[in-house]
């Protein structure tokens, strides 16, 4: 399901003929997207919960 939704946006972003991207979000998920979207401009940023640090906002809820 993940990898659909993230290839639909990847097609999205091509459609647009920008070089930057024509908008942002915000996808949390277990499961890693596929290679081809998971480096730059595609992944910004990998959050995860065993710091502070590398948490959203950098605030443990």
């Amino acid at each position: 399901m993940y990898q659909q939704l993230l290839q639909s946006i990847a097609n999205l972003e091509q459609l647009s003929g920008r070089d930057e991207p024509a908008f942002q979000y915000i996808l949390t998920t277990t499961t890693r997207p596929n290679k081809d979207l998971a480096k730059a401009p595609y992944l910004r940023l990998t959050l995860d919960r065993i710091t502070d640090e590398n948490m959203l906002l950098g605030v443990r809820f």
